[in-house]
Order: structure tokens, then C-alpha cells, then sequence
């Protein structure tokens, strides 16, 4: 009998090893082909195979997932963009995991696509980001190919994830297409936004690993923008085409040491601080300028004037939002400019001599 079973324990360590011998060559192979690079297990580690195709980060591994009291093998394929994910971005087919999410707090959000909400689970700091790229309706149809086989397929942590059942690791040369064209379509889906708001106005665009860069001339003003695509947030930075007081700040809501405007609207949504104070009153209380002001300061939460710049913050590749945000910052420079040149084409007011006194 203790023959049989040392038999036995010998048939099954020469059988796990044959699988991983196997496994690495497939992953050697893979390697070679796609100009990867294949790191040899040992003791503790497993194979994988790391490099970068096309600007993605690729990792191939050996995971497990439990499976009541066994492990069950998986191969795992990640890829992440080449413009950075936000890492609050979390999708997930909708099961057991997802409802456990809600129960913790999480939102489930409606990105308006009947593919995509009823097959899977969104979670992201930023809903209107998310909202607005899943609107392209190439990437949502692109996306719903994680949803075809593995219940660990997904986004998480600023990767496309892929998993399918290991028996020899050729797996791996399966999934590693399709999760590299997800991870592209959602890089361009990304990035069209910018490339439409470039094209509009003739700016030249910088695309980074994490960042974009724009930077012009719009109606003859300086326009720069930069885009953090891992934070999810860009700045929008446009000159005003007059000389305004350097000390010039304006942002939304109240703070103490505000100068009064005398305008009751603008004196309860936005505080301005600067000198001179009457040339800031005469500057800022106008009825035209009121609109662009509120439309930039107050409509986009940390967007403000400082001297001769208007600063613009608003969530990145928010496509439904970008063009005509900009457009608002824009419009204001533009204001704020003709009201300086108004102003300072102004001839002063008159004054009656006063009689010299003994």
C-alpha cells in the first residue's frame, strides 16, 4: 500500500511538473513573438512574461481563485492603456461580487448604454467622466467583449483584465489580443475629446503617458491646456488680451477680506480680492460680464481669475463638457479684456476747481 501511494505522489509531481514546463515554454514562445520579456518561476514565484506593446504595460501570469476548498488555476492577462486609467475606475460583470460592492456602498453607474448596464458593474470617483466616455458608443460595444467568457474579466486598478481557465498557458496567446483592444479603444475614446477641441482651433497637441497637452492661440488669445489622465482632472489656462491688476483674484463663493462689488448677484456667488478696489468694481460690476463670469468661476468648481489668466478646472475627457467649457473660458478673457480697454478708454471724470484758501 505505501508503495502505491509513493507511486501515486510521484505520477502527480511529474505531471505538475510536465504543466509547468509546458506553460513556460507557451509563455517563452509568447514572449518571443510579441517582444515581450519571460521571467522563470521558482519556489515561491510563477512564470510571467512583462513588457510594453503599442505604449500598453502587459503582464502575464499564474493566478488561483478558490473554489470552494480547491484552487482552481487562471491564467491572467493584463494590460494597461497607454493613456492612464483613473484607478477609481472599477468594471466587473454583474454577480455575487458586485452586489457584495453595492452592499459596501459603492454606486453602480448608468452610463445610458443597454449593454454595458444591464452586463456589468461601474464604479468611479468621477460619474460624469464616466458617463461621458462610455457614451461613445465604439468603446461601450468594444468593451462588452469582457463579459463573454470569465467572471474575473474586467477594469480594475487602471488595467484591462482578462482570466481564462489554465491547461498548458496557450491561453494566454488568446486573450492578450482582445484586452489589447480594449485598452487601445479606451485610450482613443479618451483622447478624442482633445483631438476634436486641437482640430477646432488649430492648437498643437502633446499626448504623454499620463498627460495631455494642448497650447495655442484662440481668437488671439494664449490658450494651454494639461490634462492628468491617471487623476482624471485638466486645467484650462487662457490669457486675457488686456492689462488687469496683477493682485486680480476672483473665485467662487464667499471669503473673508472680499471687496463689495455692488452688484447683489455677483456679491453672493463669488469673492474678488485685489487693488486698486475701485478699479476692481468697475472691471467686474457690468451686466455683460456677469454671465461669462459665473459661467466659468462658479460653474466649475476650482476655476478662478488670477491677474491676467483665467483658470479653468473641470473633470478630464469629459467629451459632454470640454468643448464648450473651454468655449466659456474663452468668452471670458475675451470680456474681461474689452471691459479693460472700455475702461481704460474712459476719460476721466471732470471736477469743479476748488477755490484756493488763504
Amino acid at each position: 500500500m505505501f508503495g502505491i501511494m509513493v507511486v501515486m505522489l510521484v505520477a502527480v509531481g511529474l505531471y505538475q511538473l510536465n504543466q509547468q514546463q509546458t506553460l513556460e515554454a507557451n509563455f517563452k514562445s509568447l514572449a518571443s513573438e510579441r517582444g515581450l520579456t519571460f521571467l522563470a518561476g521558482d519556489l515561491f514565484t510563477s512564470a510571467r512574461v512583462t513588457g510594453e506593446i503599442d505604449g500598453n504595460d502587459v503582464t502575464i501570469e499564474r493566478v488561483a481563485h478558490k473554489k470552494g476548498k480547491t484552487s482552481v488555476a487562471y491564467i491572467k492577462v493584463s494590460v494597461r492603456p497607454s493613456l492612464a486609467l483613473p484607478s477609481s475606475l472599477n468594471i466587473a460583470p454583474e454577480g455575487l461580487g458586485a452586489s457584495f460592492n453595492k452592499l459596501l456602498g459603492w454606486k453602480d453607474i448608468i452610463v445610458g448604454d443597454a449593454g454595458l448596464d444591464q452586463r456589468a458593474y461601474i464604479h468611479a470617483d468621477n460619474e460624469s467622466d464616466v458617463r461621458a466616455l462610455f457614451g461613445d458608443a465604439e468603446l461601450a460595444m468594444t468593451c462588452m467583449t469582457l463579459f463573454s467568457s470569465s467572471r474575473y474579466n474586467g477594469i480594475s486598478d487602471g488595467a484591462v483584465v482578462m482570466e481564462d481557465r489554465i491547461w498548458n498557458g496557450s491561453e494566454a496567446a488568446a486573450l492578450l489580443p482582445t484586452a489589447l483592444n480594449i485598452a487601445t479603444a479606451l485610450s482613443a475614446a479618451r483622447l478624442r475629446p482633445w483631438q476634436r477641441l486641437a482640430a477646432a482651433h488649430g492648437l498643437s497637441l502633446e499626448v504623454q503617458r499620463s498627460t495631455i497637452q494642448l497650447s495655442g492661440q484662440v481668437d488671439g488669445m494664449a490658450l494651454s491646456a494639461h490634462a492628468n489622465t491617471a487623476a482624471g482632472h485638466a486645467t484650462v489656462e487662457v490669457t486675457v488680451p488686456a492689462t488687469l491688476p496683477a493682485s486680480l483674484r476672483v473665485v467662487s463663493g464667499r471669503a473673508a477680506g472680499a471687496v463689495k462689488l455692488g452688484d447683489p448677484v455677483l456679491d453672493g456667488m463669488v469673492s474678488a480680492t485685489g487693488a486698486p478696489i475701485a478699479v476692481l468694481r468697475s472691471l467686474l460690476r457690468d451686466d455683460a460680464l456677469r454671465g461669462d463670469l459665473l459661467s466659468v468661476v462658479h460653474a466649475f468648481p476650482g476655476s478662478r481669475v488670477e491677474g491676467r489668466r483665467v483658470l479653468l478646472s473641470l473633470p478630464y475627457a469629459s467629451s459632454l463638457e470640454l468643448e464648450s467649457a473651454v468655449a466659456d473660458a474663452c468668452r471670458l478673457a475675451a470680456a474681461l479684456g474689452q471691459r479693460a480697454e472700455t475702461l481704460s478708454e474712459t476719460p476721466p471724470v471732470a471736477t469743479r476747481p476748488q477755490p484756493l484758501k488763504n
